[in-house]
């Protein structure tokens, strides 16, 4: 069994290249995008409300 290599864990090749620190600080910016994403997505659908609010109080309905 000579010429049979080991073949490294996609996991294990990320983390030797990166390194556990930025794997860490990667993953937090990529947990701050998602917060900020979300919060983007409730602001557009809470003002998108007061924009019919506002419509359907202009048109007596």
């Amino acid at each position: 069994m000579e010429g049979v290599t080991k073949k490294k864990s996609l996991l294990k090749k990320i983390f030797s290249g990166i390194g556990i620190g930025g794997a860490v600080i990667g993953g937090g910016l990529f947990s701050l995008i998602l917060v900020v994403v979300r919060f983007l997505y409730i602001a557009s659908a809470g003002l998108s409300m007061h924009g019919m609010q506002l419509f359907c109080f202009k048109r007596g309905l």
